[in-house]
């Protein structure tokens, strides 16, 4: 889970620009000091590492500081705050590109690493039977348990941004012998930026309400989360089947300790065990769910912008758009306004993802900076007014970037402001494909019913051989029988994976948000083959991918999903199994057709059902891909077509009036307040 750059790609140009040329003139509007606007970036800053004690002891007993690490603009300030934290795995050096960019942008950047990571040194009580390697200085780490961004972290972090706004705490860090000559914080403007495991920080800061006054933190203005989950659960096990490969490297990784420490909290080892095994499930649901914003959106008064990949292979597109939707619906403090509320999918996340660098990652990095300026240091920067939700078409594996320039942006992000419906963002009329089978593992798209087509028996533990006799079983053959009013075909043989092709489209066609399947299936109870039922296990296992696939037959992955009917889910005999994939965005050219492929494992990526099982696919059943005409306005930082109405500058035209300032202009910088001064 480590974190996305986004911010990185902007550290040469950004830092000599974007913070000079925001600021736009307003007559009824109080001068400012010119470093709360990062008017004289690019700034040089200072780098001190510390220790930040905080009140939440470790599982023995053992008092915890943070390990931390404090960048600071050269200048009389006062500064804007960022805190970042880092991505699972990491320490306060993560987003190290992202922490000196914005430091250089006049942010004054804290980090530090999570309790349980880095390499801290063991704790007096219990002994460890492991000796220590050496550490010295910042390079401890910091003790206490990973405990998922459950109380203790979140505690940690809402001290982290109590000490950064306390008014004298970075002046006296600076300079403890003559803090009035140092930079200041600007009390009270402070941001927070997250990827993954950091992100996850991001969501428990937005859900974070003050126990006083039952508000979001008085300190931030703006959050940033990218790459992270929204139900930890539903991340990590999507319908019920256990993203194994990332969850296995997770939990192994994070316990590499060469210091002899225990840092997980028994929570995450009963909470493993209980996913491998797939045991109290429910009961881990509800565990996982104490860290997750999913349930707490209503908490969430502060403006935050959403950061996914459609094609992150831990945390998918849909972890996002939820967020998204029910996060949309609140006010801010004033019970009036509106949360602002912005949203990017694309090819950023988790691998197979794009982390870092790259001509997607500097746009989506240009959108929050200009975000967080406007929100927490108040430039009008247009970024309000810009449509808030943008996609960006994404192929799953080798996503190439974009072109450069602002024809890179155009030709592959699209903008949209759209109302939310049935808890999805329609983005344009979902287009209603029929899965008609015509023999074992291979099937046709139709937009017309197929009532007489073939069913399919997709089975697992069986070898899926195509040629082999046929074998279904007692509950699907008797289904069948009695929906159809016919006996089970005998040609509809057992396969372990079918492909739906669809016609060659006649125009090119945008596909984007959430598919969803709409499966009328009936399934004979999982066995060990030795003619019992095993439990626990799910009554069957459905693994669909969506294709493009060209003329020549090449088929390039755009998205897949995950569903796991467990026992008793469904209705006995012949029954709907609707659920969706995960997110994607893509434009099939002409002459390429659709393709969705069945299949009763997708391993290594996804554990496979515990005991075979087959399940019929029957005719009825059909797949909604989502439309995108209703994503037609312009992009941010794309100039948008001449109009008869005055247009909106964007963020990106004004970098060469930045150059311009830089070299010697003088501006009067005066700003618009968002809110109140601070008192």
């Amino acid at each position: 889970m480590r974190s996305p750059r986004l911010l990185a790609a902007l550290a040469l140009v950004a830092s000599t620009a974007l913070g000079t040329a925001a600021p736009l003139a307003h007559a009824d509007a109080p001068a400012v000091a010119p470093d709360q606007v990062g008017a004289n970036a690019p700034y040089t800053f200072v780098t001190k590492d510390f220790r930040l004690p905080v009140t939440d002891p470790d599982m023995f007993g053992n008092p915890v500081s943070l390990d931390a690490r404090l960048l600071v603009p050269v200048g009389k300030g006062p500064f804007a705050g960022l805190l970042i934290n880092h991505g699972y795995l990491g320490d306060k050096g993560g987003d190290g590109d992202t922490a000196e960019a914005a430091a250089r942008l006049g942010y004054i950047v804290l980090r530090y690493t999570s309790r349980g990571f880095g390499a801290a040194t063991p704790p007096d009580s219990p002994p460890s039977s492991v000796p220590p390697l050496p550490t010295t200085g910042s390079e401890q780490g910091t003790k206490g348990q990973v405990d998922l961004v459950g109380g203790p972290e979140t505690n940690d972090m809402i001290q982290a941004i109590d000490w950064l706004n306390g008014p004298d705490n970075v002046a006296k860090l600076v300079n403890p012998t003559d803090p009035d000559s140092a930079p200041h914080i600007w009390v009270d403007h402070i941001g927070h930026y997250g990827g993954s495991y950091g992100g996850a920080h991001d969501l428990a800061l937005a859900r974070y309400l003050d126990p006083v006054t039952h508000q979001n933190h008085h300190a931030i203005r703006a959050l940033v989360p990218a790459a992270t989950w929204t139900d930890l659960y539903d991340g990590l096990a999507p319908n019920g089947v256990l993203k194994a490969a990332y969850m296995s490297g997770f939990y192994a990784a994070g316990r590499e300790r060469f210091d002899g420490y225990n840092n997980y909290d028994p929570e995450i080892d009963a909470g493993y065990a209980k996913m491998v095994s797939s045991t109290d499930l429910d009961g881990l649901h509800d565990t996982l769910k104490a860290h997750s914003i999913a349930g707490k959106w209503a908490n969430v008064h502060t403006p935050i912008f959403l950061v996914q990949g459609l094609n992150d292979g831990l945390f998918d597109g849909n972890e996002a758009i939820q967020n998204y939707i029910e996060i949309s619906k609140n006010k801010m403090a004033d019970g009036v306004t509106p949360v602002p509320v912005h949203l990017y999918l694309g090819g950023i996340g988790h691998p197979p993802a794009r982390s870092g660098g790259g001509n997607e990652i500097a746009h989506v990095g240009q959108e929050v900076l200009a975000f967080l300026d406007h929100y927490v240091r108040e430039i009008d920067n247009g970024i309000d007014k810009a449509p808030p939700i943008e996609f960006a078409t994404t192929q799953y594996f080798n996503n190439p970037d974009f072109a450069a320039g602002e024809a890179g942006i155009a030709a592959r992000a699209h903008a949209a402001d759209v109302t939310p419906a049935d808890g999805k963002l329609p983005f344009g009329t979902a287009t209603t494909w029929h899965l008609c089978g015509s023999a074992p593992g291979t099937g046709t798209l139709q937009t017309a019913d197929c009532p007489s087509a073939l069913p399919t028996l997709l089975a697992a533990g069986t070898g899926g051989d195509p040629t082999s006799e046929p074998v279904v079983g007692k509950t699907v053959g008797e289904g069948f029988q009695k929906q159809f009013q016919r006996p089970w075909p005998s040609t509809a043989t057992p396969v372990d994976v079918v492909n739906f092709d669809g016609p060659p489209l006649t125009a090119d066609t945008t596909y984007a948000g959430i598919p969803t399947l709409k499966l009328s299936v009936v399934s004979d109870p999982p066995t060990t083959g030795l003619g019992g039922p095993t439990p626990p296990v799910a009554a069957f296992q459905i693994d669909p991918k969506v294709y493009d696939v060209a003329p020549d037959g090449t088929a390039t992955l755009i998205t897949r999903g995950a569903y796991a009917e467990q026992p008793g889910q469904g209705a006995p005999g012949v029954h709907d199994s609707s659920f969706d994939a995960f997110a994607m965005a893509f434009t099939f050219p002409k002459g390429h057709h659709l393709r969705l492929s069945l299949s009763s494992a997708d391993v290594p990526y996804l554990r496979p059902n515990a005991a075979a099982f087959q399940v019929a696919v029957l005719p009825g059943s059909v797949v909604d891909m989502p439309g995108a005409e209703n994503a037609s306005l312009t992009p941010f930082g794309v100039t948008p077509p001449p109009s008869n109405d005055v247009p909106e500058v964007p963020y990106a035209a004004l970098l060469p009036i930045a150059g311009l300032a830089i070299a010697g202009a003088v501006v009067t910088r005066r700003r618009r307040r968002q809110s109140p001064p601070a008192a």
